[in-house]
């Protein structure tokens, strides 16, 4: 069953927010089973019969371990290059979970401009109504082989502006009304 917290319990959607210290390990490595174990909860909670949105980071690591880099890129063009090969080895990973349990899901990539026209943003909404209605679950993640907010660097540090689609998931969950964001 779903988690015993009664906020679940009681959700009738919920987005499930997937950083990328989630999906990996302290080497860096993927942690296959923490991947899996998400989509084992997805699952259970659409066998509950409550909605799962999966709002997902990872695709810069993975792809940086598919072309075989050392270190994570600071060049943007590079990082984009690394997301758009890790996004379809990280969602294959998420379809074969999903397989293997008797569900479905369907990748969603984003980028802010979606959520600011107010046309295409409809148009989101009416395809996120549609596959949670068939009992999909969307596996959403930023498109950062087009949106480069979430890759730049600041000047001096390895790291995103924003990392783990934390903005991300906080649109996913209030636009979509979501009752829970884990």
């Amino acid at each position: 069953p779903p988690p015993a917290r009664p906020e679940v319990a009681s959700a009738r959607r919920v987005v499930l927010k997937v950083g990328t210290r989630v999906l990996t390990q302290d080497s860096g490595r993927l942690a296959l089973s923490r991947l899996f174990a998400v989509v084992e909860a997805a699952v259970e909670l659409r066998e509950a019969g409550r909605e799962a949105l999966i709002v997902t980071s990872g695709a810069v690591g993975l792809g940086k371990d598919a072309l075989g880099l050392a270190e994570s890129p600071t060049d943007l063009a590079e990082r984009q290059a690394c997301a758009a090969v890790g996004q379809t080895r990280l969602m294959g990973l998420y379809q074969e979970g999903f397989a293997r349990l008797g569900g479905t899901c369907g990748q969603v990539l984003l980028t802010q401009g979606d959520f600011d026209d107010r046309l295409r943003y409809l148009n989101l909404r009416t395809t996120l109504q549609a596959l949670l209605r068939r009992g999909v679950v969307p596996v959403i993640n930023e498109n950062d082989a087009v949106a480069t907010e979430e890759l730049a660097l600041v000047e001096d540090d390895p790291r995103p502006v924003f990392g783990d689609n934390d903005r991300l998931s906080a649109l996913v969950a209030t636009k979509l009304g979501a009752d829970l964001l884990v």
